[in-house]
């Protein structure tokens, strides 16, 4: 049996978003194997998930899609001026459209976030981690 739904299909909704924000970069599809080389650029990826129902009852997908919104540490002052401001930004972004165009039926619980050093292809890196928790009723292609 195959889907309508896709949880690619949210990740790439949730990478559109970001994209369409003042100041961001890039925010492929899918994660690349090294930065562009602009910043800030987002990357997007799921984390974890489980599905109930199945049978006779509805398939629900409770996925959590992790994005990570990346800057270059080569000068951190400059690159925490730079990134702290997104976390407002990215939160108000998703909450203007809560089924991240009809891909998902909610975000369905809080947004969790952390800010920090991170690391991209051996390149260290500064800027926020979300974590996403979207819930997905999945219907049957015909």
């Amino acid at each position: 049996m195959a889907f309508n739904e896709s949880l690619q299909s949210a990740i790439e909704a949730v990478q559109s978003t970001i994209s369409a924000i003042t100041g961001v970069a890039a925010a492929p599809a899918a994660p690349t194997d090294a930065p562009s080389g602009q910043w800030p650029i987002s990357i997007a990826f799921p984390r974890l998930g489980e599905f109930s129902g199945g049978g006779n009852a509805q398939t629900v997908g409770y996925h959590t899609i992790v994005v990570q919104l990346h800057y270059a540490r080569a000068d951190l002052a400059r690159a925490y001026a730079t990134i702290v401001p997104y976390l407002e930004s990215i939160i108000e972004a998703l909450h203007a459209d809560v089924t991240l165009g009809a891909t998902v039926t909610t975000i369905s619980d809080t947004i969790g976030y952390e800010f920090g050093a991170m690391e991209w292809a051996g390149l260290n890196t500064i800027g926020w981690q979300f974590e996403i928790p979207v819930k997905i009723r999945y219907t049957a292609s015909t």
